[in-house]
């Protein structure tokens, strides 16, 4: 059978479709993008994190970030995707120093969607230690408070005489674990911010430590959002043209609805794609699919290249911040190292 535009397949719709399918991320190239000066003042804001990019998600409620576990764990819950750039273990420096906890006492994982903890902006542009030092902070040092407030209660002392070290709140002869504390809480007190630890006391920060992601990464155990199933869950392949602004004609799809897993083949006027059983059948079905496109143009690299070039040719500043060759010519303002 040969399918076109005017032999659509029923069952599912082009929606439908998209929203069951695996999502992939692409770009946009257009002409004339990047030389508005509204972008160029929009891309230089994003890159500019010279005071510290601001961070928009929850910073209230240091309970949606740290969850402590009875064997004295500390749980980080990130808003900020973990890509193999570093990002988890600068996290967790910087939580373990304020929460007086040791670097082997600390994980870190994806917050939930539905945990309330979400980034609304998103993971990238070395924003994510800028971005969450201070807010981090603060919401470490405000979880420490808050089981020091608690051991206080539960060893009946005063707060001021407790101090705090790898998770053990000590005072008067008497302590507790992070994990002995929680078992008691029925409902957390939050106290204002308080002041938070002086740097040079961090141990972790600023030092090499261990990546807190390298064991997990190692062994394949990190979920992501691709892992993510529900039941009766169908998976979809999308057919892409292999050239920029090529239009669907037509597809031959027996091979395709025969193959293992199919649940169907679906084609509209403008898209063809298959739904199966699992990612995999999905995919080895897409590949099966004998689709026939259009174009009036065969791109090549050196048009696209074309078309992006900023500035048609003309040098101009997206951004300029200090003082570079008045530093650069004084000796004090450049340092000289040699690695062997």
């Amino acid at each position: 059978m040969t399918s076109d535009t005017k032999k659509i397949k029923k069952g599912f719709s082009r929606r439908k479709f998209m929203v069951r399918s695996v999502v992939g991320v692409g770009v946009l190239v257009g002409t004339g993008y990047l030389t508005r000066p509204l972008w160029r003042r929009s891309i230089a804001h994003l890159v500019d994190t010279s005071d510290g990019a601001a961070y928009l998600g929850n910073t209230k409620s240091p309970s949606l970030w740290f969850e402590v576990t009875a064997d004295n764990q500390v749980i980080l819950h990130s808003p900020k995707v973990e890509m193999g750039q570093g990002t988890f273990t600068g996290l967790a420096q910087i939580a373990a120093d304020e929460l007086e906890i040791g670097m082997d006492q600390i994980r870190v994982i994806h917050a939930a969607t539905a945990s309330g903890n979400v980034d609304p902006i998103s993971t990238g542009g070395s924003t994510s230690i800028a971005g969450l030092w201070q807010p981090l902070r603060e919401l470490a040092a405000t979880m420490r408070e808050m089981l020091k407030m608690e051991a206080a209660k539960q060893l009946g002392v005063d707060v001021s005489s407790l101090r705090v070290e790898n998770g053990i709140v000590s005072g008067n002869g008497q302590s507790l674990s992070y994990g002995e504390i929680v078992k008691e809480v029925q409902e957390w007190t939050v106290p204002d911010t308080p002041t938070l630890k002086e740097i040079k006391s961090y141990k972790y920060v600023g030092q090499p430590v261990p990546r807190v992601d390298l064991n997990d990464k190692v062994l394949g155990a990190p979920i992501f959002g691709m892992d993510a199933t529900m039941p009766d869950m169908l998976y979809g392949a999308v057919a892409r043209p292999s050239q920029i602004g090529a239009k669907f004609k037509s597809a031959h799809t027996e091979k395709a609805e025969q193959m293992p897993g199919v649940v169907q083949v679906v084609v509209e006027p403008d898209f063809v794609g298959v739904v199966a059983q699992s990612r995999m059948e999905a995919e080895l079905a897409k590949n099966a699919l004998e689709v026939e496109w259009e174009t009036d143009k065969v791109w090549q690299s050196e048009d696209i290249e074309a078309m992006i070039k900023v500035g048609a040719g003309t040098p101009f500043v997206i951004q300029k911040q200090g003082r570079a060759k008045r530093i650069l010519d004084n000796e004090a303002g450049v340092i000289t190292a040699e690695f062997t």
